[in-house]
């Protein structure tokens, strides 16, 4: 198994240097792995927990639920990165987020104290996991359902200054931690890793991020695309909710493009985009719910099914370097298409 966690790196080598035997450091190995799948599982489910509590939120019916679920875990990048390569961090983001979606939706239906401190908690831990994921702020528009509940919301949150002033130290808290770290391990407050990378908002790659045999979205994890019919259907119901979506998804793919390395090293499918799949989700959710009963509906399932099928055989073939990390290209992908005659 490959771990991308420098944590991991870290006390792994911290035990290479303490004088243990090789038998006792395989031993804490093998511990560490064990805990971090563990993790990585744990996180997943809190993710589908929380998944299933938005898609209520948004009354998307239990059969419908049902099978967004399973499409969720199964027909995305979110199964490779819980059971292969757990220590990258986005299976824990993906947890962190969808709480963070239902406890802001909850905060808007409801307007109770606990859900803004949650909520706060939450987004302090997302940028700590994965600072540009603090972008999932932007996704409070459409959460709201409506400018007047946003207005309502935000009125409430200011005529509370005490709530408001305790959110934000629960959010400098947390924030603070890797601070801390840093000043610690190498008597600096702040050190930046990717020196000389950065984003070019000049030249985006929009298409290639989405589209590209190097590292498609669309093109790696199609229920996604499909997923996006069900932008239809909430236009049809609320049309501020599908405009503020669209506008979150468009600078999204926006910024996350702009990167200069915009196919983010090796991954399966394109990971930056992991975090926000419950918001697919809940597009797909809609649209099972949507749908009405006949060929329509048959076809459409029937093309989750295929793509539940299309991602774990790839899912299987990135495993075992069949399809390659970083280097894919037209003729490659073809060649490798749906041929399980090399699974073995």
């Amino acid at each position: 198994m490959r771990y991308s966690s420098s944590s991991t790196a870290i006390l792994l080598a911290a035990h290479a240097s303490s004088g243990m035997t090789g038998y006792e450091q395989d031993g804490y190995s093998k511990l560490y792995m064990i805990f971090i799948c563990l993790a990585a599982l744990f996180y997943l489910f809190i993710g589908l927990f929380f998944l299933n509590k938005i898609l209520i939120q948004y009354n998307v019916l239990p059969v419908a639920r049902s099978l967004t679920l399973l499409t969720t875990v199964f027909a995305t990048n979110i199964f490779y990165y819980t059971v292969v390569e757990a220590g990258m961090s986005h299976i824990y983001s993906f947890g962190c987020v969808t709480m963070f979606l239902y406890f802001v939706k909850s905060y808007f239906l409801k307007k109770q104290n606990y859900q803004i401190l949650l909520s706060a908690a939450l987004f302090g831990l997302i940028i700590l996991l994965r600072p540009i994921n603090g972008l999932v702020i932007l996704t409070i528009p459409f959460l709201s359902g409506s400018s007047k509940s946003l207005l309502d919301g935000f009125s409430n949150l200011i005529s509370k200054p005490k709530l408001l002033t305790f959110s934000s130290i629960i959010i400098l808290l947390l924030l603070s931690i890797q601070p801390i770290i840093y000043k610690i391990a190498v008597n600096q407050f702040f050190v930046y890793s990717y020196e000389y990378e950065k984003f070019n908002f000049n030249d985006p790659h929009i298409f290639d991020i989405l589209f590209s045999y190097k590292k498609g979205l669309f093109l790696y994890t199609p229920v996604l695309l499909l997923s996006l019919t069900g932008g239809i259907y909430l236009f049809k119901r609320n049309r501020y909710e599908f405009y503020s979506l669209l506008l979150f998804l468009t600078i999204l793919t926006y910024l996350l493009s702009s990167w200069w390395n915009w196919w983010y090293g090796g991954s399966f499918s394109s990971r930056v985009y992991m975090e926000y799949i419950p918001l697919f989700s809940l597009l797909l959710g809609i649209s099972l719910s949507s749908l009405s009963k006949g060929i329509l509906k048959n076809s459409f399932t029937t093309l989750i099914f295929a793509c539940i099928l299309l991602c774990q055989i790839q899912t299987y073939q990135y495993r075992y370097y069949q399809i390659h990390w970083e280097n894919m290209t037209k003729e490659k992908y073809w060649e490798m298409f749906l041929r399980i005659d090399k699974l073995v």
